[in-house]
């Protein structure tokens, strides 16, 4: 049976939460999001600036990272832009781990049109595990149920 991550269901941190106009779900370490950029996120007229993609990926790839039970931080982060990303166009974003190692994590998304499933941007990156306990006092938390603790 699929496990949902309760902890991370919604909108991810708050970060993006804050900033962009995405609500994800994580299912058996795979996450999954719909995403919307506003005019705000604009940089070519109508279409999204290329930081603000960047930026939604690295996030939704650290969210699959997080799923497979690492406390990391991007280490390397690589963005392909495959066609213009529209301004108020639903949009879908899938990203999920491809490799693990001792204290990294590969992790790879795709961000497609929702209407016609055109691929916009692909994306990779390298996380770096860092612990558990190190992760959480970054933000002044000590409690994790994550399965590494440093």
């Amino acid at each position: 049976m699929a496990e949902v991550k309760k902890g991370l269901t919604g909108s991810g941190s708050t970060f993006l939460r804050g900033t962009f106009d995405v609500e994800m779900s994580i299912v058996d370490k795979k996450v999954s999001a719909k995403v919307m950029f506003h005019d705000h996120h604009e940089g070519p007229p109508g279409h999204a600036h290329g930081g603000s993609i960047a930026t939604v990926m690295d996030e939704l790839m650290g969210g699959a990272a997080f799923a497979a039970g690492y406390m990391a931080l991007a280490a390397h982060l690589e963005v392909d832009y495959r066609n213009p990303v529209p301004l108020h166009t639903p949009l879908t974003a899938t990203t999920e781990v491809v490799k693990e190692g001792n204290r990294s994590v590969h992790v790879k998304g795709q961000l497609m049109r929702e209407d016609n499933q055109n691929l916009l941007a692909e994306s990779s990156a390298v996380f770096v595990h860092i612990g558990g306990k190190t992760f959480l006092e970054m933000g002044g938390d000590s409690e994790s149920e994550q399965k590494f603790t440093g």
